[in-house]
């Protein structure tokens, strides 16, 4: 019994120290290469165009002009009609009791500040987009970028 106990304390010993010297935090740490930065996304002409149509494509979705403003809309001005059998997030919306935890009124607000997130991405690496040279994005369209 005492023989096992030191073939297990020595295995224990040596695990321990091959952990300790094995492991690297540099190299635990992986970049992965098909992410896109801000240092290697604002190459070409296409790429700063995608990202100010991202900026407007905020617009399109369903808490904004695709049907959420329109139907909370609709539904405040009491243009649509309430039947007794209508859901509760209708009558909500025509008696103005909705908040900030009603369906379209968070998909509004998570619409609007992504729109605003993604627009600060494009005004922050303005920099690098004026790095692009002019054989790639002529100094018209950086101009237009610019805002």
């Amino acid at each position: 019994m005492k023989r096992l106990k030191i073939h297990f304390l020595k295995a224990l010993v040596f695990s321990a120290l091959v952990l300790h010297y094995s492991c690297d935090a540099d190299k635990l740490e992986l970049t992965n290469p098909n992410n896109l930065s801000p240092d290697t996304y604002f190459q070409t002409a296409s790429q700063v165009q995608s990202a100010v149509d991202a900026v407007y494509g905020s617009m399109q979705t369903t808490g904004m002009y695709n049907r959420g403003m329109w139907y909370g809309n609709d539904n405040m001005s009491h243009e649509n009609t309430c039947n007794p059998q209508q859901e509760a997030d209708k009558r909500q919306w025509l008696n103005f009791t909705h908040d900030a935890t009603h369906g379209l009124t968070e998909a509004y607000w998570n619409s609007c500040y992504r729109g605003v997130n993604k627009a600060n991405f494009v005004i922050n690496n303005v920099d690098l987009i004026n790095e692009i040279p002019d054989a790639f994005l002529s100094q018209v369209m950086k101009d237009k970028y610019n805002w």
